[in-house]
Parts: C-alpha cells; structure tokens; sequence
C-alpha cells in the first residue's frame, strides 16, 4: 500500500487557496506514480524487455520517438499485457520507453529508460543442426543447417574412432557443406560443427559417425 502524503506545515500561518490547490495537485500526481520506473534493455533481435519486481500494472504503454530526446508518441496497438516483459515493435530504429498504466490509463510508474532495439548485443550463434555424413565411395559428404544467428565461420571437428575430437576445417558462415576426401578405407570417423561470431562460439551440433567404404 502506498504511504500517507506528508501533511502541510503550517506553522508559518494558513494557507492561501492558490497555495492549496497547488499543494493538492501535487498529491495527486505523487499518488498516481506508486511504482518507480522500469528498467528496459534491448535484446536480439530488435525487442525490448524489462525488469519488474512489482505489482503488475493493467498494461504497458511503450513509448516511441526517431531521436533519443525528440517527442516520443504512443502508436496504435503499442502496448503490452500487464504481466508480460517483453514487445517486438515493428522496427528496431527507434527510440522506447516504457510506462505501466492503470485501468483508466493513468499513468502508476515512472517512465523507464530509452533504449533502441537494434542496440542490443549480438549472442553467440546457436548451434548447428542435423549434421550427416554420406559415402560417396570418394570421401564423406557433409550436410548440416547453419545456426539462425549470424555467424562469421563455422568448424568442422572430426575424430577417430577412438581418439579425440580435433578441428579439421573451417569454413564461412554461408556455407552448409563441406567433403572430406582424407579418409581411410575401413576406418571409422566421427564429425561434428560448431558456429562462431565476435560475441563467441555456440554449442556443438549432432555427432554423426560412420565407416568409410566398409564392404
């Protein structure tokens, strides 16, 4: 529950009208603000998330403006449930902040801070997905999907059966394939991929294993 607004001190004599009205105006105001303000961060890609540890209020107004201290104005539909900690606004180069509101839409937090989306760090790329390995009775044939994060190169790991998984090759980021004409008839050998960015290197994929040219 909120606390009780401090009384007027009138031990300089009564107030005037004016004086009053201003005195209630400010209680009011001090009323409606019972939560301080969000702290909003951007996050890839392109959305905003807040933190709040409070009472949850009716909504979520979020703000916006194209210069970080120009006009901000709220758009058609740009707000979120109460409950909720996250929007994905329709660009990411625009200024936000963020304001909980009440039923009515008067305004119970202060205003967050501004941030824009496309600010957000980039993450370390996921990892690469159903990696294959075929027999082509030349060589192995890899196949794989690249991570849906940017990433710059990825590493091709392969190890004996056996022995221990060493990096083979590396590769560009676009690239979803790659052919091992090293192997040895009747041995057997295990791959695996990983995918890198500036921001690090993501988890392995699958491994997948086989013997080549085993008749």
């Amino acid at each position: 529950m909120p606390q009780a607004l401090p009384q007027p001190n009138r031990s300089s004599g009564s107030w005037t009208p004016l004086q009053r009205r201003a005195w209630l105006a400010n209680a009011r105001r001090r009323s409606r603000k019972l939560f301080p303000a969000p702290v909003l961060r951007p996050a890839y890609p392109s959305l905003l998330r807040w933190d709040w540890d409070y009472t949850n209020p009716v909504r979520w107004n979020i703000w916006q403006s194209l210069d970080h201290g120009g006009t901000y104005f709220l758009a058609n539909g740009y707000w979120e449930d109460g409950d909720l900690r996250e929007f994905a606004p329709d660009g990411g180069s625009e200024f936000y902040f963020i304001v909980g509101v009440d039923a009515a839409g008067t305004e119970i937090t202060g205003r967050s801070n501004a941030v824009r989306p496309d600010d957000a760090p980039l993450p370390p790329p996921d990892a690469p997905q159903n990696l294959t390995v075929t027999d082509l009775g030349t060589g192995f044939q890899l196949n794989w999907v690249r991570a849906s994060i940017p990433a710059v190169s990825q590493i091709i790991q392969r190890k004996d059966e056996g022995g221990d998984f060493q990096n083979w090759l590396t590769v560009d980021a676009s690239v979803a394939t790659a052919m091992d004409t090293t192997v040895a008839t009747g041995h057997y050998y295990v791959y695996r991929v990983q995918a890198v960015n500036s921001a690090g290197a993501s988890g392995y994929s699958n491994e997948y294993g086989l013997y080549f040219n085993l008749s």
